[in-house]
């Protein structure tokens, strides 16, 4: 039987800590930073930076050190980079995204309720696509058939989960109904927010709103062995589903379930961002 937890919390100062760090253990998986505007490329092979507000990123380098870079060939759809007062993103109008390559396969782990962490940093604008869901970082397509894990803001008026987060783990097509975990609470369109799906070992599912757990339930059985249908993809669902309409600030996904203290350094880190 497996754990995780769904997390939406607030940072306020930066600690002396980068979630490079996250990763000294030889652990799988990838971080990306939009303040590392090295990493920001306007071409797929890197040799042209970014370096102006406007400018299209076409690459973003995972700065974990495995080599797990995000691209977007196709030059409408690339995000565009904003700063402003020493604060930087990368911005999506619902059509804007990037694709971690190979990771369908090399992520698996974040489906298969293993040992896992993924988190994602974003503000999602007021009109970000009234009355449905707008992807945060996910690889499957939002279908419930589709092997992956999403997490995602839902702004569907007619569901439970309106106005809130929600982190999604699909079981596949043999166990086709997917593991849903929703935060309690009520996102603020415009305010920046971080969303964290978190897996261990232990029995039950829970999410987790500022350290306190609010609900639980199982997948104990059902998850799928395979691998995801798509690669992972950065400020989208699975094949560029549902693009985010906001800002991006980054995203960490790794194959450990890391401890309270790793989790609280790397919301600080993010929340210094915003």
């Amino acid at each position: 039987m497996r754990s995780g937890m769904i997390g939406f919390l607030f940072g306020t100062a930066r600690v002396d800590f980068s979630p490079a760090r996250l990763f000294s253990g030889s652990e799988i998986g990838g971080y990306w930073d939009v303040s590392v505007i090295g990493s920001l490329w306007k071409d797929t092979a890197g040799t042209i930076p970014v370096s102006v507000d406007g400018d299209q990123v076409a690459r973003m380098d995972d700065l974990s050190g495995n080599g797990f870079h995000a691209f977007q060939s196709a030059a409408t759809n690339r995000p565009i980079y904003r700063s402003s007062g020493g604060k930087a993103w990368l911005e999506g109008n619902g059509s804007r995204w990037l694709t971690v390559t190979g990771s369908a396969a090399a992520f698996a782990f974040a489906h298969k309720g293993a040992g896992t962490t993924a988190l994602s940093s974003q503000d999602f604008y007021a009109s970000s696509n009234p009355n449905a869901v707008c992807g945060a970082v996910g690889n499957c397509a939002g279908t419930t058939t589709q092997v992956g894990f999403n997490l995602y803001f839902d702004d569907r008026a007619s569901v439970p989960a309106n106005n809130r987060f929600t982190a999604l783990v699909s079981r596949g097509v043999s166990n086709s109904a997917p593991v849903n975990l929703q935060t309690n609470d009520v996102v603020t369109p415009g305010a920046p927010s971080i969303v964290a799906l978190r897996h261990s070992a232990a029995a039950g599912v829970a999410q987790s709103v500022g350290g306190a757990t609010v609900a639980t339930s199982s997948y104990s059985t059902g998850l799928s062995s395979s691998n995801a249908a798509n690669d992972v993809q950065l400020m989208a669902l699975g094949a560029g589903v549902l693009p985010l309409v906001g800002k991006f600030r980054g995203a960490v996904i790794l194959d450990r379930f890391i401890s309270s203290e790793e989790y609280a350094d790397c919301v600080s880190w993010f929340a210094a961002l915003e």
